[in-house]
């Protein structure tokens, strides 16, 4: 069982909203995922596509909550005919954003650190 890492794009997004992250030991990766192609370090298209450390779907959720008080719930729903995920963003009493069908936790996860951080005003 791994971290899922977040997307490029998720990470592109993080970084213009301030997310920095100093990568000595847990919480990031020395390579990245691009269109299901696993670049390490050996690769030539890392050097030249990732300017981005790649943190784990947690660490930005975690991010999320301690730094802007944004608080991301993935849950499951069974209704009827539909199953899957759903992500909630609330800022503790206020709901700020929500989305609902997701094939996968994950996935759910990722587009709800999307939501958030377009939400960040800076």
């Amino acid at each position: 069982m791994e971290d899922q890492l977040i997307s490029f794009e998720t990470a592109k997004l993080a970084k213009e909203k301030g997310f920095y992250l100093s990568c000595t030991k847990d919480g990031c990766e020395d390579h990245y995922e691009i269109d299901g192609t696993l670049l390490g370090e050996s690769d030539p298209r890392y050097y030249k596509q990732i300017l981005f450390l790649a943190p784990s779907q947690s660490l930005l959720q975690k991010w999320l909550r301690e730094e802007r008080n944004m608080i991301l719930e993935i849950r499951y729903f069974l209704v009827v005919h539909h199953k899957g995920y759903y992500h909630r963003l609330s800022d503790g009493n206020i709901l700020l954003s929500t989305g609902f069908e997701f094939k996968s936790y994950e996935e759910a996860l990722e587009i709800g650190l999307q939501k958030a951080l377009e939400l960040i005003n800076e």
